[in-house]
């Protein structure tokens, strides 16, 4: 976990700590701070190592890197692009931020970073999602998979083609919720309301990418606004409680 802030008007506060959840152990501890406090970032994982991309200034998207076998963060290159509404995703071994700036409404930009020669570059894409509310993106099976909470489209990114494709629409809207990959399929959470004057229903969908299908899973167990979701394997040997057909 990084950064963050105390979410009031009266008291802005943001942090650089950094922590990070010891599986053995159960607890958490801290790490090396950022370089720079940030709020309203996105995290993403590329080669083993973390990076820490915007929620630092309005002009600019500042990123760091963390390393976890020295326990550091560095600076590396902005991206070219300001955006304030965006995703980030790693993906054959680049670093992929989709996103614009909130404020204008403007159309998404996609933009690459390359680590090894610490270089961003903005790709023009034939079709090229529109404006997106809250994107929400993914990467599974060498594509990068992209939502919003404004639409239940969903877009495909082949970076070897550089070309995006929409696949089989969501059952819902999924507002304020996260997206994960898990076992081959992708798994989205989130809420909408159900009618002007309805309840605030949080659900989850799997996709089936060979099959191209969305199916229901269900809702989630409470009411979970602006939540974000992982995956992780266990080892069932490790696993006290007996598992439920």
């Amino acid at each position: 976990i990084t950064g963050g802030s105390r979410g009031s008007q009266n008291d802005t506060w943001s942090t650089t700590q950094s922590w990070c959840f010891c599986l053995k152990k159960g607890v958490w501890k801290s790490i090396a701070p950022m370089l720079k406090p940030r709020t309203n970032h996105a995290n993403a994982v590329l080669n083993g190592e973390i990076y820490a991309i915007g929620g630092t200034t309005m002009d600019i998207v500042e990123v760091e890197c963390y390393d976890p076998y020295n326990d550091s963060w560095c600076f590396v290159s902005p991206a070219l692009k300001y955006v304030s509404n965006f995703a980030v995703a790693g993906c054959l071994g680049k670093l992929y931020l989709i996103g614009s700036c909130a404020i204008k409404y403007n159309t998404l930009t996609l933009q690459c970073y390359n680590p090894a020669i610490d270089v961003w570059s903005i790709i023009a894409s034939p079709f090229l999602p529109k404006y997106l509310s809250a994107p929400c993106c993914a990467s599974l099976h060498g594509v990068i998979y992209l939502i919003g909470d404004n639409t239940k489209k969903v877009y495909v990114y082949d970076p070897d083609a550089n070309i995006w494709q929409k696949v089989q629409q969501l059952h819902t809207l999924h507002e304020n919720g996260g997206m994960v990959p898990l076992g081959g399929k992708l798994f989205v959470t989130g809420g909408y309301w159900k009618g002007m004057e309805g309840d605030y229903q949080v659900e989850m969908e799997m996709y089936d990418c060979a099959k191209d299908v969305w199916t229901r899973e269900g809702s989630l167990p409470c009411l979970w606004l602006y939540h974000a979701s992982s995956s992780i394997f266990m080892d069932t040997s490790k696993w006290r409680e007996p598992f439920q057909s």
